[in-house]
């Protein structure tokens, strides 16, 4: 099959207009003498449109988290190292950097003024505009410098990937090329542009749509990944998918949620959607060869049903498809993991591989393949540059 990419096989950037960005951060910490420097790979023109942008600040008041929240919702790209004299630390995450003062440590990292005394510095109009990848969140640096530190840097990741239970994320560690390491693991894949992709995989270690949230919610503060997706195991609908297929579904049924009124209990489900770019991409490939199954059907034409229920009932089954006519698979994580990616901004993709119909014979014989279904599902788009492709959503 040929392989999904744009025809000229560059991402896709912004400009950051650090001037005003700049500016903006001085309003926010109402500094009037900001002073500013640059350093890192952005100074130094070594890094690439993923790297961060380091800048270095000198502050009296200790940032709040508040502070370093609405710093990260200006922009992501922006990590700020910031203390008094000679130690700093970054407000990303807890690296941080040591020198006996501050004139050493301006030395050391070979830092450029960009604000002095609250004022934008001429000589630094050539770093003004930096360019940056438009989707997706950058990887912490990675420079020498950090070995002054007291702390390493705690990597960001492109994509946060989550399973719910362990044979599920053991199964994505060893499609994706990693090994398990406790219940976080950290990957890379290169993409057919050259471009690599760090990858987080989550383990939920749990079942349901609460604690789902939370550990979603967790990682994605924690990495500042632009996309999530979840990965796994599901039930299906017997006549809109078979046991093998993989679901990539478009919308996310909550069924749990309804209103009591007197002694009659009303249903008022909750829908959440995923993201329409990998799901149509997706959808021009009618299935994928994998390394262990000669053939894994996709279909992203879909809903999936989720709650806090393990359904093992065909009668509970078939109340779906009277909801909605394409419900083809049941879970009990895609719609904690919805809210969290929702709450933090994060785009969400749901990639289910089915073991079971939620009846009677429901058993544990598909949970293996239908999970390693999930991940070679999961990784073919992203060895494909299709996680960084621009796709219009409707």
């Amino acid at each position: 099959m040929s392989p999904l990419r744009r025809s000229s096989g560059q991402p896709i950037t912004r400009p950051v207009d650090l001037a005003q960005l700049l500016v903006d951060v001085r309003d926010l910490l109402n500094v009037a003498n900001l002073d500013a420097y640059l350093f890192g790979s952005r100074r130094h023109r070594t890094g690439s449109v993923r790297s961060d942008i380091d800048i270095l600040i000198f502050l009296d008041p200790i940032l709040t988290g508040t502070q370093a929240q609405e710093i990260w919702n200006l922009e992501p790209y922006l990590d700020i190292f910031y203390g008094r004299d000679g130690s700093v630390r970054s407000s990303v995450n807890e690296s941080s950097i040591t020198l006996p003062d501050r004139e050493s440590l301006i030395r050391e990292l070979n830092a450029l003024p960009l604000f002095i005394d609250g004022n934008w510095q001429s000589d630094a109009d050539e770093w003004r505009i930096q360019n940056v990848l438009a989707d997706r969140s950058p990887s912490a640096t990675k420079i020498e410098l950090y070995e002054l530190g007291t702390d390493p840097p705690a990597n960001r990741a492109d994509i946060l990937a989550v399973a719910a239970l362990a044979e599920e994320y053991r199964a994505a560690v060893g499609i994706l090329g990693s090994v398990v390491r406790g219940d976080q693991t950290r990957c890379e894949i290169v993409d057919q542009h050259g471009s690599p992709w760090s990858i987080e995989l989550a383990l939920i270690n749990s079942m349901g749509s609460v604690q789902a949230a939370l550990q979603t919610q967790d990682s994605l503060r924690r990495t500042k990944a632009s996309h999530v997706v979840l990965l796994g195991i599901a039930a299906g609908v017997p006549g809109r998918v078979k046991i093998g297929d993989v679901v990539i579904p478009e919308q996310i049924y909550y069924y749990e949620s309804s209103k009591v009124v007197g002694e009659e209990e009303l249903t008022s489900p909750q829908w959440k959607q995923t993201d329409a770019r990998i799901r149509r991409a997706a959808s021009v490939f009618p299935g994928i060869a994998g390394s262990t199954l000669p053939f894994i059907p996709i279909i992203t034409d879909a809903v999936i049903a989720s709650g806090e229920k393990v359904v093992a009932s065909q009668d509970f089954r078939e109340r779906f498809s009277q909801v909605h006519r394409k419900v083809a698979a049941i879970d009990m994580e895609s719609y904690g993991v919805a809210c969290a990616a929702e709450r933090r901004g994060a785009r969400l993709t749901v990639i289910k591989g089915i073991s079971d119909f939620a009846d009677a014979t429901k058993n544990d014989d598909y949970h293996e393949p239908a999970a390693r279904a999930s991940a070679q599902v999961f990784a073919y788009p992203v060895r494909e540059g299709i996680f960084g492709l621009s796709f219009n959503d409707d």
